[in-house]
């Protein structure tokens, strides 16, 4: 689409621009000799001018060059290494109260108990409640296309409805890859040995001795999907139910049972709700990778609860490109660009099951948050779109230009997009961020370059989040909601 220079600048470029010209009138208007002291001048307003029209896939020159800014300023303070000591009474005092003990924004987040003991995620400072729900469904990729499509339709027609539903903000669904563990195996083969005299200790050793020679190659996959609620949209609910934490816990009752439903009905197998110390659990497996095999062995036990307190790491400390905590190096992508092609169902399999060519496993985290957008808004946005291209259609018959196949392409979009609004789709604001997790920086870089193919070969293309690493780790580790304006 050729708008321009102007036309593809967004307004924080052109209020950079702004001022950068507003500083540059000051000399001329102060001195007979304006041109002179303008040019003087010209070292202070003109990186600000250049900044403004810098745009880098999709991101304003100064919202970049303002984090680097801040970046560098938390550096310069300390503010970018964290160090937990769980003896403080502050820290005791958290985990008393049920909130998470992490740096960040997240000690904003109190986890209370809901429906049936599963953990509603409180956000204090955004004022939004976030339910978190494991869910399976049958294999995908070994359907038919017939039954993709359908699997598609029936999730496309229940994200419709929560663009109709009042008080749904966000909706987060979120793919970890895990190094998987073999405890889970070997302890039913050990229990079922025991029934199986006959067979020669050495063969019960070489039966433990594979099990542990394919751990590495172990994967374990767990879907998620998160619910994030406007406390302000439900005021009204709240207060009708009996208000406080009770009222509060009635309504959400109501909402997790339509939604299950709903989930079900659009080809799920199976939803569970997470309790409060299994999402302590997440945290702790993401954010302390060497944690994991307990965690996974402490869950096939039926222990799989972690206590208050038991999500903290020791230690974080934030570089520009990743993260440091107690046992992992972890580095966050966005996910600027979706394919510009016709692409089948499935298209993320290829990032969610992405391996190393060495064949190991990419240990990661797929955060998708979309934020659900009102029919009416969404037509309207389309019908104002459609009006600025047929102008700009005008214009360039005026100046006798032909219409390229990337501004006919982009017509077709329009048409294509408000004919899934008319046949029953929602429309969504979408944002996407890949964490990726390793033991050592050396581990996590070659993971980063296999990833990057793999996102590649999927016609997407990330971007990673430079001076914001440590807000988006913690951003994919809990799912509540974060990650778009």
């Amino acid at each position: 689409m050729n708008q321009g220079i102007w036309g593809s600048l967004y307004l924080t470029n052109i209020l950079t621009i702004a001022v950068a010209g507003a500083i540059a009138l000051i000399p001329m208007t102060r001195s007979d000799a304006g041109l002179v002291w303008l040019a003087a001048s010209s070292p202070l307003w003109g990186p600000i001018a250049v900044t403004g029209f810098i745009t880098v896939r999709g991101t304003p020159g100064p919202i970049i060059v303002w984090r680097e800014a801040v970046f560098r300023w938390r550096k310069l303070r300390g503010q970018t290494s964290y160090r937990h000591r769980p003896d403080a009474e502050a820290s005791r005092a958290l985990a008393r109260d049920g909130y998470l003990t992490l740096p960040g924004r997240l000690q904003n987040v109190r986890l209370l108990s809901g429906m049936d003991g599963a953990a509603v995620l409180h956000d204090t400072a955004k004022r939004t409640v976030t339910v978190i729900a494991e869910v399976a469904a049958e294999g995908f990729l070994a359907a038919s296309a017939r039954r993709q499509d359908d699997k598609v339709q029936g999730l496309a027609a229940i994200h419709r409805s929560w663009t109709l539903r009042k008080g749904i903000k966000r909706f987060t669904q979120t793919e970890r890859t895990l190094t998987g563990s073999s405890y889970a195996a070997e302890r039913v083969a050990r229990r079922a040995a025991t029934t199986w005299p006959g067979a020669a200790p050495e063969v019960h050793e070489s039966l433990w001795q594979s099990f542990k020679i394919a751990e590495p190659e172990l994967r374990e996959h767990r879907t998620q999907m998160a619910w994030t609620f406007d406390l302000g949209e439900l005021q009204e609910q709240i207060r009708a139910a009996g208000g406080g934490e009770a009222g509060l816990g009635r309504v959400l009752e109501g909402e997790m049972t339509a939604l299950r439903h709903a989930v079900l009905e659009a080809g799920f197998t199976n939803l569970r709700w997470l309790t409060p110390g299994e999402v302590r659990g997440l945290a702790r497996m993401q954010l302390d990778p060497a944690m994991t095999t307990l965690l996974q062995a402490r869950e096939a036990e039926g222990r799989g609860e972690v206590a208050p307190g038991g999500e903290a790491v020791m230690a974080l400390d934030e570089e520009r490109s990743y993260v440091l905590t107690d046992s992992g190096v972890h580095r966050t992508v966005w996910i600027v660009q979706w394919p510009q092609f016709l692409v089948r169902p499935g298209v993320l399999d290829r990032v969610i099951s992405g391996s190393t060519p060495e064949g190991d496993p990419i240990r990661h985290t797929l955060a998708i948050v979309e934020a659900p957008v009102p029919i009416g808004k969404a037509m309207s946005r389309i019908r104002d779109q459609k009006k600025a291209w047929e102008a700009r259609d005008r214009t360039r018959l005026k100046r006798g230009q032909i219409t390229s196949e990337a501004e006919k392409h982009e017509w077709e979009l329009l048409i294509e997009q408000e004919q899934r609004l008319v046949a029953g789709q929602g429309e969504f604001e979408v944002a996407a961020y890949l964490t990726l997790s390793a033991t050592s920086l050396e581990e996590l870089d070659r993971a980063s370059s296999a990833m990057h193919t793999h996102l590649s070969n999927a016609g997407l293309e990330a971007h990673t989040l430079y001076s914001q690493q440590a807000e988006a780790l913690m951003m994919t580790a809990i799912p509540n909601g974060e990650g778009l304006g």
